[in-house]
């Protein structure tokens, strides 16, 4: 009965935590929403600035086609208008110029103290309505001076200096007969020197703008109030009604910023909107619980009458358990022997390893002498007969050297791969920067001539053999340096990540030639050169010496990559 009580609360308390879960999750997504409208109203203005900025001189026509255009894709924006910058000097010529393109009584105006349009008052500096879309219901805006107002005066201000998306504080449109919350979008547009040519702006009905986006969440029972921080701190709320005293409802508040204006989000599910959707599948497992208590207690007492029966249960379960740890030590004593045969086998191995070693290595000794000889020969050929030789006959020797050349660093990097080998590795703590420090040292001449740039993120520090490490980290920014694409500065970048408490993750990532996807699988095999032209040497080792040198460490490599986009290595290696 304690179980089922304290089954029953702890599913009630997960229960009311998943409603509020939910219920987050519904507003965070609208919030989403909200964010996302508000990004295609910023993008709509910017597309007004470069469109304004391409058409100049601009004109009526073109400029209401655009804007139409805009509007027809967005939600809540009442209209488009192009402010222009104008001082008192160029008023006159500038009022002048826009009765010529057809807009016949435009003058600069503001408002007179009843609300009439007068014409604006002398200033240094006027923003005036210029054109706007669309025109049917909005013509009453044109020629408006947006400077005349303190709210669109200061709105103006911000958006000249942050050339961002500003946003005005509450307003009434000119255009409106009817007074109605309404706000204003801003951006300015700023020639090379930084001087305003003009502002995009866009109308926005507030409560049309925040029921595209929250419009349907009432339902589903939840209700908005929204507030805006005013700018002697206190809090104006303009939008829903806030929870009654005393409910006890769902809350749940978000701070988003409209334009840099910051606005208060407060979303409430009402208490009796819970009480008529209450879960009731909680309330029948406190009912389950009991009859599952109740019928568990006369299986009891049916049971008590049976111990003699279990006392001969358990004494055939002990016989059988003596059977099956008969069987458990025969089982153990196989195992063993399995290991000790294992252990002789990897002894054998690792014979076999330091056999396969020094036979590379005397391979290579023997190989490197004749080979010397004949880049020598091929020399003294070359000093002494090369004005008696033909052409033909010494592009042939030039040929001979540059085989044999080719030669010599494929045997070396072979003895390279060959020493890469448990025995030899060491484990202990190694600093990947330092790793990287030495590698940059060894290909000190390749990034100057390059003039690559290797940028390097903070490092940890992991357990590994640093001498190989270094190998790996050269091979990886070497090739990232000589696969680049002709005239581009190679750059690269080496970051490193945690991945589990054993583990890093670790990126080199360039900005070469990249790899094509039919590629990527093969890159690592030895000899594998995926580009067999002139302009990139190598013996197709570098990258199967890096496979190896990761697998020791007991980690594993790969590669994401695209051609002409560069590519990214990554590996693992045990943490220290």
């Amino acid at each position: 009965f304690a179980v089922v009580v304290s089954l029953f609360m702890f599913i009630s308390h997960n229960e009311q935590q998943r409603r509020q879960q939910d219920f987050e999750a519904i507003c965070r997504d609208r919030i989403q929403r909200f964010q996302r409208d508000l990004q295609d109203d910023y993008q709509a203005l910017a597309a007004m600035t470069t469109f304004v900025s391409a058409q100049q001189p601009l004109q009526r026509d073109p400029f209401v086609r655009f804007a139409d255009s805009q509007l027809a894709l967005l939600v809540g924006l009442k209209s488009f208008s192009w402010v222009s910058v104008v001082t008192d000097a160029e008023r006159r010529a500038f009022e002048e110029h826009i009765r010529a393109l057809g807009q016949q009584d435009f003058q600069i105006v503001e408002h007179a103290p009843d609300g009439r349009l007068l014409p604006a008052s002398r200033r240094p500096l006027y923003a005036p309505v210029t054109y706007v879309a669309p025109e049917t219901g909005n013509t009453r805006a044109l020629g408006f001076d947006d400077e005349s107002e303190p709210v669109r005066a200061e709105a103006l201000a911000r958006a000249r200096a942050t050339l961002q998306p500003t946003a005005s504080r509450a307003i009434t449109l000119v255009q409106d007969e009817h007074p109605q919350r309404s706000m204003l979008l801003l951006l300015a547009l700023a020639d090379k020197r930084g001087a305003t040519q003009g502002y995009a702006i866009a109308a926005v009905r507030t409560d049309r703008m925040i029921e595209a986006s929250f419009g349907d969440l009432a339902a589903q029972g939840i209700a908005l109030a929204v507030s805006e921080s005013q700018s002697n701190g206190s809090t104006e709320q303009f939008y829903g009604q806030s929870p009654p005293a005393g409910d006890h409802g769902l809350r749940f508040e978000h701070a988003v910023t409209v334009g840099g204006l910051p606005w208060q989000l407060h979303f409430w599910l009402p208490e009796t909107y819970l009480v008529s959707h209450r879960s009731w599948p909680v309330w029948i497992l406190l009912a389950g619980g009991m009859l599952f208590t109740g019928l568990l207690g006369m299986l009891v007492l049916a049971l008590v009458g049976r111990g003699e029966r279990v006392q001969q249960l358990v004494e055939e379960r002990t016989v059988a358990i003596a059977r099956a740890n008969e069987r458990l030590t025969a089982a153990v004593a196989h195992s063993e022997a399995l290991e000790r045969e294992t252990r002789l086998r990897a002894t054998q191995l690792a014979a076999s390893n330091r056999e396969l070693e020094q036979f590379a290595y005397v391979a290579s000794h023997d190989l490197q002498a004749p080979l010397r000889s004949i880049s020598g020969f091929a020399t003294i050929l070359e000093k002494r007969y090369k004005n008696q030789l033909s052409e033909e006959a010494n592009e042939f020797l030039a040929h001979m050297r540059e085989s044999v050349g080719e030669l010599q660093q494929l045997i070396r990097d072979l003895l390279q791969l060959s020493r890469v080998n448990p025995q030899q590795a060491e484990r202990a703590p190694v600093s990947l920067a330092d790793a990287v420090r030495r590698a940059r040292e060894q290909l000190d001449s390749d990034i100057s001539e390059k003039n690559a740039a290797i940028l390097v993120d903070p490092l940890p520090v992991v357990q590994g053999d640093l001498r190989l490490l270094t190998q790996l980290f050269q091979n990886l920014i070497g090739n990232a340096i000589k696969f680049q694409r002709e005239g581009e500065t190679p750059s690269v970048r080496i970051s490193a990540e945690r991945i589990s408490d054993a583990e890093w993750r670790c990126v080199v990532a360039d900005n070469g030639i990249g790899i094509a996807p039919d590629q990527v699988k093969h890159i690592f095999r030895i000899f594998k050169r995926l580009h067999r032209d002139d302009r990139y040497g190598g013996s197709g080792i570098g990258l199967a010496l890096c496979h190896k040198i990761v697998s020791l460490h007991g980690g594993h490599i790969g590669v994401e990559s695209a051609p002409d986009v560069g590519s990214r290595f990554y590996f693992t290696l045990p943490a220290a």
